[in-house]
């Protein structure tokens, strides 16, 4: 399945933030070098300096003070997506595009969604790998938005429409992608065995033992793991551990999960740390996931595909068409980054 990933195209270039505000709240700042000039507007050292700082923020986070040589492509990159966004942002401006406060806060609870996060978990996330406050993130998705339409617009919704039959042709050649494994629904019971003490392993797997009987006599299983089971996290829970597939779980545990029927009850299983009781209460055999289930996401990743492929070309077109004109002359190089230099 796929998931939503800030280096995508429709996000990428839009890092380092720059509003369409931004040209006409420059006299509010202390005048600075022109480094370079596109369409006629000035990116400032300090345009550069301010949207570098996040970023060398979490550089210093790792650890190091980034070298000379790695400031210097940081800063060059940050330069090069200041003037992809304001090119950008030209002819979204000139075709009037907006996007209002509610399609931007349906998309973030979208994108948390398709990764199985909560918003706040995603704004987290975000947060701590990419340094990106909420206040950030909503206003490169409200960018990302505007792009989207303008993608749409300037190309016509033709361009970019996905037949049934595209998808299921997408659908029949990875059928992998589309089957699921075979999943249990289990509780458990877990006896710890003790650091110190006269009580022995064998003492706990008979304990656990007497406790089977106990299950296999009738006495509900969820009660018995709330009275016995030292599993902190599942114990007010019966003893739950929901679904699961075969790989989740230590090989003994999984190998006694999928042997047994719904309704039994386990062996005693003994581990390093202590020894678990099963009980299975739902057995899902997975197997390949129906076209008509997955038909409208096939075709959201295919339309996404052929968007990112016309943007790709889209930019470059419209860089290529920029009157862009470097201070120094010409575009400073990229200097060669060693392996321990490296990020």
């Amino acid at each position: 399945m796929r998931f939503f990933n800030f280096s995508s195209i429709i996000v990428g270039f839009m890092i380092c933030l720059f509003m369409p505000e931004a040209a006409s709240a420059r006299s509010n700042y202390r005048r600075s070098p022109v480094i370079v000039t596109v369409n006629g507007h000035e990116i400032t050292e300090e345009q550069v300096d301010r949207a570098l700082e996040r970023d060398l923020r979490l550089a210093m986070s790792l650890g190091k003070p980034p070298t000379y040589a790695v400031r210097h492509n940081m800063t060059l990159s940050v330069i090069d997506n200041l003037i992809e966004k304001f090119v950008i942002g030209e002819r979204i401006r000139a075709k009037g595009i907006k996007v209002t406060i509610d399609e931007v806060n349906k998309e973030i609870i979208r994108i948390a969604r398709i990764n199985n996060m909560s918003v706040q978990s995603f704004y987290n996330k975000t947060y701590s790998t990419k340094g990106f406050t909420p206040t950030d993130i909503k206003d490169q998705v409200a960018m990302s938005l505007r792009f989207d339409k303008l993608i749409e617009m300037e190309a016509g919704s033709k361009r970019f429409y996905v037949s049934d039959r595209e998808a299921k042709r997408y659908y029949d050649r990875n059928t992998k992608q589309f089957t699921e494994p075979k999943r249990v629904k289990a509780s458990h019971i877990l006896i710890k065995y003790p650091k110190t003490g006269k009580t022995s392993k064998r003492d706990v797997k008979y304990a656990l033992g007497k406790i089977s009987n106990m299950a296999k006599s009738g006495i509900d299983f969820a009660k018995l793991a709330v009275k016995y089971s030292q599993d902190k996290e599942t114990r007010k829970k019966g003893g739950n551990l929901g679904f699961f597939t075969y790989d989740i779980m230590p090989k003994k545990i999984a190998d006694a999960a999928f042997m047994l029927r719904v309704g039994e009850i386990s062996e005693v299983i003994e581990m390093p740390y202590g020894c678990h009781l099963l009980k299975v209460f739902e057995i899902d055999p997975g197997g390949l996931i129906g076209f008509d289930k997955v038909k409208k996401e096939i075709i959201g990743w295919i339309k996404d595909d052929l968007k990112a492929e016309y943007s790709t070309k889209y930019i470059k077109q419209h860089m290529a068409n920029a009157k862009i004109v470097w201070a120094g002359g010409k575009r400073p190089e990229p200097i060669p980054i060693k392996e321990t230099e490296s990020y």
